[in-house]
């Protein structure tokens, strides 16, 4: 079974064969706060300027794409992206465990739109990576709450088995842990097929403090690369739901995207 194209509107569809390929062809760019990215026929380049004098070139070939699917008859203008940026998205799509065969796709629609990178996800893994509870947003607001508060960092577990979530971390006066069985009260809805254990910073999670006071329903879903949604489900005078989402980066993550924009 073949796979199906790409929808009408994408003028440009790629499969990049080996996403820390590109990784390093960036690094060996100068870190500019804007690079020109440009669709050939040939691959896909990515030009840094300093002050119209020099100008370099990071040639991304066809060949190193599993597919390179550019729109015929269709010219695809030259565009900027913040390469900073650029680096932190391929750190997010490439898998924690340095394997390079999982590709990273791109998809550009043209003028006005943005360069959109994803992980692309066999089923199997896909359904391997869902990891979701559904609780309210009190419980979640008292469980932080009781948490040490001096610690820099909270633990997340997932697990098919009791206790099925826990939170832990580190502070002054030492260690704290909370772990809640499947049939807790505290839960709305639970979903885990594997085991899961991510930190994040305490200060991140607290971002989100207003939206957990003036909301009923929170969802909590963690990927396989430890990204954490926080999904807020709001009151509304009208009865008709409102959302306030929360994305959080895993400490592991925000070190590696440290070291990558470091050239």
């Amino acid at each position: 079974m073949t796979d199906p194209p790409p929808p009408e509107t994408v003028l440009f569809h790629g499969e990049i064969r080996n996403t820390f390929a590109l990784i390093n062809l960036l690094k060996a760019l100068p870190l500019k706060n804007i690079a020109t990215c440009n669709f050939l026929n040939e691959g896909f380049t990515v030009s840094v300027e300093e002050s119209h004098c020099v100008k370099a070139i990071a040639y991304f070939k066809r060949h190193m794409f599993l597919k390179y699917e550019r729109k015929a008859d269709v010219d695809i203008p030259p565009f900027g992206v913040k390469i900073a940026t650029l680096f932190d998205i391929l750190n997010l799509v490439t898998p924690r465990n340095n394997d390079d065969t999982v590709p990273c796709v791109m998809e550009y629609n043209g003028p006005g739109s943005y360069l959109e990178l994803s992980e692309e996800l066999s089923a199997t893994e896909a359904l391997a990576s869902s990891h979701r509870a559904t609780m309210k947003s009190s419980w979640l607001r008292d469980a932080l709450s009781d948490s040490d508060r001096s610690g820099e960092f909270i633990t997340m577990s997932f697990s098919p088995h009791d206790p099925c979530f826990c939170l832990a971390g580190e502070g002054t006066n030492g260690s704290w842990k909370m772990e809640y069985p499947e049939n807790s009260e505290s839960f709305i809805n639970f979903r885990c097929d594997s085991e899961i254990t991510f930190s994040y910073r305490y200060t991140h999670i607290m971002y989100c403090s207003k939206a957990m006071d003036l909301s009923n329903d929170v969802s909590l879903a963690v990927s396989q690369n430890g990204i954490l949604c926080m999904l807020f489900k709001l009151e509304s005078s009208s009865h008709q739901d409102t959302y306030v989402e929360f994305t959080v980066l895993p400490s592991e993550t925000i070190t590696s995207l440290g070291n990558a924009t470091e050239i």
